[in-house]
């Protein structure tokens, strides 16, 4: 018994000097650039998104000491409170026409994502999609509440950037206040002037032209019953614009399967006091000795 306490103990003092050695070299960094800042937090907190390090920081009056001690503090907080549910996300698989093909420079595509409420409580009113990879980007795109078990169709629609290479882009959905929840979703695209992915698509809406159109909902959003996903289907259509910035290592989900046709080409009412569509989203390049 004695032996356990000491081991315990032992613990809680390694477990203390950690953190204790972690601020030490916190204050050491010489630097006040804010998306400095917000990288070094997010080297910190593993997988923490750029929203939530930069909602810390700026709470803490940019001291990245301050936010480090704060956030912890969080999540010793929430634990105590484990029994409460959250809202919580996954990615089901890509949906994207042409899933796997390059696309050629300067040209407008799409990706979608089936996308899964799979937790115990609906999203709540005023969930947004945000681009979490491009620093001093405020643009999003709201999304329904969603019940437990149901599905969400998002589709957004990018313009290549105007060199060749692999280029990605992380986007996240975020509660009301603008914590973010489930996995980060990732935008990955080969640019190749032999690209054929945009006319995949285009062929692909030209044949959904042909069909029958289907039904409005009294909501505005547009159903599909096309796929049996266990629940009910939402679908959502965001535009972006992209262009290159700086060279990132590459990553991407698990579990993306065969590509489907595109399932919805509705368009979204733009939210208000959108910014401008022409700069809003960015994609990284990716380089290759990275891969």
């Amino acid at each position: 018994m004695d032996c356990d306490e000491e081991r315990e103990t032992s613990n809680v003092k390694s477990d203390s000097g950690d953190i204790n050695s972690l601020l030490n070299s916190l204050a050491s960094l010489n630097t006040n650039e804010k998306d400095d800042l917000v990288v070094a937090f997010q080297n910190i907190a593993n997988e923490l998104s750029y929203t939530t390090a930069r909602f810390f920081l700026e709470m803490n009056n940019w001291n990245l000491q301050a936010a480090v001690g704060c956030y912890f503090d969080f999540l010793a907080s929430s634990n105590q409170h484990t029994n409460v549910p959250m809202p919580s996300m996954r990615i089901v698989r890509e949906l994207t026409c042409g899933l796997g093909e390059s696309v050629t420079p300067s040209t407008q595509f799409q990706q979608s994502w089936l996308l899964e409420n799979n937790g115990e409580v609906a999203w709540p009113q005023g969930c947004y999609l945000k681009q979490v990879s491009e620093v001093n980007n405020d643009s999003k795109m709201f999304v329904p509440p969603i019940g437990p078990h149901e599905s969400y169709v998002i589709t957004i629609t990018l313009m290549s950037p105007a060199e060749v290479g692999q280029f990605k882009s992380q986007f996240c959905l975020c509660l009301p206040h603008g914590a973010t929840f489930g996995p980060i979703i990732w935008s990955v695209v080969d640019v190749s002037i032999s690209g054929t992915l945009s006319l995949t698509q285009q062929l692909q809406q030209l044949h959904t032209s042909q069909q029958p159109p289907k039904l409005q909902s009294t909501t505005g959003w547009e159903e599909d019953n096309s796929m049996d996903t266990g629940g009910a289907s939402h679908n959502s259509i965001i535009q972006i614009n992209s262009t290159s910035t700086a060279l990132v290592p590459h990553c991407s989900n698990n579990g993306i399967s065969d590509p489907f046709p595109i399932v919805n080409q509705s368009q979204l009412p733009a939210p208000q006091n959108s910014p401008n569509n022409d700069d809003d989203m960015m994609f990284e390049k990716i380089n290759s000795h990275n891969l």
